[in-house]
């Protein structure tokens, strides 16, 4: 174990800890030197999640899409979420024609899956792939127009 002085890519220093092999300290004080300060980088990720909560709004409003329902933690990320959904839907279905028959089915799916204004339901969703998100949606339109 080492102590070393190091200047982050950010222009901050800081005394860090390295363990390990006294051969591999250097090396891995270096690349600890290109790596911005965690200041900085928090300030960096909050900065780019802010700027995709914007566009995923603007997205939103442009495509006429409900507005959110849930807290505002909730609302922030689910707007992200739902912009990533919703892009991943549009590209699985685009080189997959809808069979004949299916076209007014699959518009009442996408408008559900759309329609959807339950933040945690997009949180909870978030790691659903877009084939499965449609059919879980479709098979919850056929059971409710069944029952």
């Amino acid at each position: 174990m080492s102590k070393f002085q190091i200047k982050r890519a950010c222009g901050h220093e800081e005394t860090i800890q390295i363990y390990g092999p006294t051969r591999d300290r250097a090396r891995k004080a270096e690349w600890e030197e290109s790596k911005l300060c965690p200041d900085c980088y928090a300030d960096r990720r909050e900065t780019e999640r802010t700027s995709e909560r914007l566009q995923a709004a603007e997205a939103a409003a442009k495509d006429g899409l409900p507005a959110l329902e849930g807290s505002q933690k909730q609302l922030d990320w689910a707007l992200t979420i739902r912009a990533r959904q919703l892009a991943g839907i549009a590209a699985y279905l685009a080189p997959r024609p809808a069979k004949p028959g299916s076209e007014e089915l699959l518009a009442a799916v996408l408008a559900d899956i759309r329609g959807q204004t339950s933040a945690a339901w997009w949180i909870d969703h978030r790691d659903v792939q877009a084939e499965n998100l449609l059919r879980d949606a479709a098979i919850a339109r056929l059971q409710k127009a069944g029952a």
